[in-house]
């Protein structure tokens, strides 16, 4: 789970901030409820039909219906933010990870 938030605290995030983003408090903040998901070790702008999003990578999280229990099975996650201000919450992307999921969301074989 992915919620808008100022993480670990609060005095040291606000002195980076003014230090990096001016004018101050110009950008929202997102952390990951879990600390080794590694969220926003990725991050990529992308400009579609529709409004601009953002995606963040967080390749050791897991889904919470993923089968695998270890961190190490994990097949990470990636996370939509839409560069609307008022909408402040990510949604995760699906990523088809085995060939029944691949055929749902419409490509059976890699590649293809």
């Amino acid at each position: 789970m992915v919620h808008y938030a100022l993480s670990s605290s609060y005095k040291e995030n606000k002195i980076v901030q003014d230090l990096l983003l001016y004018p101050p408090d110009s950008a929202r903040l997102y952390t990951h409820i879990n600390r080794g998901s590694y969220f926003g070790y990725s991050v990529a702008t992308y400009i579609g039909q529709s409004q601009p999003s953002c995606l963040v990578g967080a390749p050791k999280a897991s889904h919470g219906s993923s089968s695998s229990n270890s961190i190490n099975e994990s097949t990470g996650v990636v996370y939509r933010l839409d560069m609307d201000l008022t909408f402040p919450f990510c949604s995760v992307v699906p990523i088809a990870t085995t060939d029944e999921l691949r055929k749902e969301v419409g490509t059976p074989t890699p590649g293809d």
